[in-house]
């Protein structure tokens, strides 16, 4: 293992104080302004009138004595890389099935508010359920997934954590799962002002549709029972659904998921007061988008697809439209999983092309792992992470090195890097501010190198934080 100089221990203690520094200066303003408020998991601020229904919702009691097995269902709990804490729950089938946990806490017709974090083995969909066959959230991505919707309560008083269509032997795994009755505010206290936003209503009135075949899916949504998809109607290139709904002068923010599917390239934007707020990749995956923006020509917003052709389609789901309240969500908070580099295996980092990435455990630059991304033919090298929203800003900061050969590099959702090393084979300081942009690699976090040889670069400790 290659002995790091005292230089690179003072520095790494200097960073980790400084962002402990960051982030408690951060908790205690967001508490001393609201006076309302107390931080939850490492991952939202809760109102006091939000109350937790779930008992064990955390998963750090030592026993799963809170919760109802059912469907042939194993239940214990792991003390593996939970999300926080010292535990979380796994639900494990020695058959195949639909292996479900759960808890009477529900009323038929209401609305809660679900938040979370959820994952499983690629053999099953994790899903957390309001009820039988209501899906408020289903993952089929073997990482941690945040999770924060609103669903309705339908057909039962159970909230249900299901490993669905699971196959021997396969499980998924929740935590800090947290319920509580929704009484009107979307995050921050926001009140959702977009109709059919969720897209949870039969049919498609809700929206006024333009240049575009438009209809409600009900497989592969990110969220509830449906997504809206907006496909090409045989005549235009550019199409979607509209709401007029804004005023003039006001704040507003806009969140949500879109996606790309079939043939071609089309991508989606979201346009609102006449200016292209977003426009994101041509990605299957569901891409995250968060605006802030001032309504200052009109009050419409647009849920569009462009470079609509015959058989693809864009998809929206999950779309809040508020008032601004002040502040985004996550500020200081990792947007990168496995940024550290620690978790065992590279299922967080997928190479693009021919680049291959892995895991070293002699030369790191600190813990026991760093990240390697290897062209075995003359190349670029590059390694991807769906982790930023385009259109956002946000820091970088890190380590990465050279082979000696390829230069290092990183983007946001920028494939020909946002920031540039040198051929140094010494680590390397990242330390910067970008904006996260639209294309092919739209959402995505860009590790890598652009030098066209063949040969490997490092990362280790890469933090990616979003600015106000």
């Amino acid at each position: 293992m290659k002995k790091r100089s005292q230089d690179d221990d003072n520095g790494k203690t200097f960073l980790t104080m400084r962002r402990s520094l960051v982030f408690f200066v951060s908790v205690v303003a967001v508490l001393s302004v609201t006076q309302i408020g107390f931080a939850y998991s490492n991952a939202y601020t809760r109102l006091q009138n939000e109350k937790q229904l779930l008992a064990d919702g955390d998963m750090e009691a030592a026993d799963t004595s809170a919760w109802t097995g059912s469907g042939g269902a194993v239940i214990t709990k792991e003390t593996t890389s939970p999300k926080s804490g010292k535990r979380h729950i796994r639900v494990t089938t020695a058959t195949t099935g639909n292996p479900t946990v759960s808890q009477t806490i529900l009323t038929i017709g209401k609305q809660y508010r679900i938040t979370g974090f959820i994952k499983n083995t690629g053999a099953a969909y994790a899903t957390i359920n309001t009820g039988p066959s209501v899906n408020a959230y289903i993952t089929v991505g073997s990482g941690w997934e945040k999770v924060d919707v609103v669903a309705t309560a339908g057909g039962g008083t159970q909230l249900q954590l299901i490993c669905a269509g699971a196959t021997s032997p396969a499980y998924c795994e929740w935590d800090d799962v947290f319920v509580t009755d929704y009484v009107g505010g979307a995050k921050d206290n926001e009140k959702n002002i977009l109709t059919d936003g969720d897209m949870e209503a039969s049919g498609t009135a809700s929206w006024s549709i333009g240049n575009a075949t438009v209809t409600k899916q009900t497989s592969g949504q990110k969220g509830g029972k449906q997504s809206l998809r907006a496909a090409y109607n045989g005549v235009s290139s550019s199409g979607g659904v509209t709401r007029s709904i804004l005023t003039i002068g006001k704040t507003y923010r806009i969140r949500g998921f879109a996606r790309t599917g079939g043939a071609g390239s089309p991508y989606p934007a979201i346009i609102a007061s006449g200016i292209f707020q977003w426009s994101g990749g041509t990605n299957s995956a569901w891409q995250p988008f968060d605006i802030t923006f001032v309504c200052s020509t009109n009050g419409v917003v647009y849920l569009y697809g462009y470079g609509l052709g015959v058989g693809n389609y864009v998809e929206f789901d999950e779309v809040f439209v508020t008032e601004y309240a002040g502040r985004t969500n996550d500020i200081e908070k990792q947007v990168v999983v496995d940024g550290d580099m620690e978790k065992s295996g590279v299922a967080y980092w997928t190479g693009y092309s021919t680049a291959v990435t892995s895991k070293i455990t002699s030369g790191q630059y600190s813990g026991k792992q760093s990240l390697r991304v290897t062209n075995p033919d003359v190349n670029i090298g590059l390694a991807t992470q769906l982790a930023v929203v385009t259109g956002r800003r946000y820091r970088v900061t890190g380590k990465m090195r050279s082979d000696g050969t390829k230069v290092p590099c990183i983007g946001l959702g920028n494939a020909f890097c946002d920031y540039f090393g040198t051929n140094s084979t010494q680590w390397q300081n990242v330390d910067f501010v970008g904006t996260a942009i639209a294309g092919s690699f739209g959402g995505y976090v860009v590790v890598g190198s652009r030098t066209v040889v063949a040969g490997y670069v490092d990362f280790d400790d890469l933090f990616v934080t979003a600015l106000p």
